[in-house]
Order: C-alpha cells, then sequence, then structure tokens
C-alpha cells in the first residue's frame, strides 16, 4: 500500500446547549499533507448531528483531495457515530440517517477501504478544541 494513499480523519462535533449552537472540526492526514477545518452550523442542531456533519465532511475532504485513497481511518470520539457506521448500532433517527446514507454512498463510491475506530475524548484533544474555537 502506498503511504500518501493512506488517510485518517480525526473528527469531532458538538452543542451548546444540547439542542442548540452546533459547530464540527475535522482534521485528515496522510503524514505528508494535513487539512483542518472548523466551522459553527446554521440553526438549532443536537450534539450527534454535529459529530456525523464533521464525520461526514471529513470522509468528503479525503476523497476529494485523494481520489486513489486506498485506505482511510475514521477516528471520532462519538461511539454512536463510530458504531452506526461500523454497523454495530442501527440508525434509528431520520435526522442522523440523512448523514448515514451519505456517509454509505461516499464510501461505496470509493476505492479505499474504511475502518472505524472510536476514540477517548482526550485523544481527540487537537479537533475538540477546534470545533469549541468556533461555537
Amino acid at each position: 500500500m502506498n503511504e500518501q494513499h493512506m488517510w485518517k480523519v480525526f473528527f469531532d462535533g458538538g452543542a451548546s446547549p444540547n439542542p442548540g449552537t452546533g459547530s464540527c472540526a475535522y482534521k485528515v492526514t496522510n503524514g505528508e499533507k494535513t487539512y483542518m477545518e472548523a466551522w459553527k452550523l446554521e440553526g438549532t442542531h443536537t450534539n450527534n448531528q454535529a459529530e456525523w456533519k464533521a464525520c461526514l465532511e471529513g470522509i468528503r475532504r479525503v476523497l476529494t483531495e485523494d481520489p486513489d485513497a486506498e485506505y482511510v481511518s475514521v477516528v471520532g470520539d462519538s461511539e454512536l457515530v463510530i458504531n452506526q457506521l461500523d454497523g454495530f448500532y442501527t440508525v434509528k433517527r431520520d435526522s442522523r440517517k440523512v448523514y448515514y446514507d451519505d456517509a454509505v454512498q461516499l464510501i461505496k463510491s470509493s476505492k479505499a477501504n474504511f475502518a472505524f475506530v472510536y476514540c477517548a475524548r482526550e485523544l481527540n484533544e487537537e479537533v475538540d478544541a477546534l470545533c469549541k474555537i468556533v461555537r
């Protein structure tokens, strides 16, 4: 596997209060290139919606920057999002199903193998801090 086509997506999202003003952030890197983005969401959102938006945009960024990506590891501190993407949890709410369906479509349209990794919040501090800055 060519290392330049191996990517990691770190994501975080949140709302304060919940539901309330939401913000999202992601960091994508292949070791050579790194892209980071954070933004405030318009309207009212839940924590889970913000997490999903951040994850989805991180995946989209990888596949835009590297259409030939071979491996993508998606890392987040949202147990719900990671386990829904991995197929361990079902998506029951329509408000999240839209994001899930978009993510599945992106994943299926790519050549990459995907892995979904849950991490402790302390290991996701960089994107968590970015997310809070824009909130």
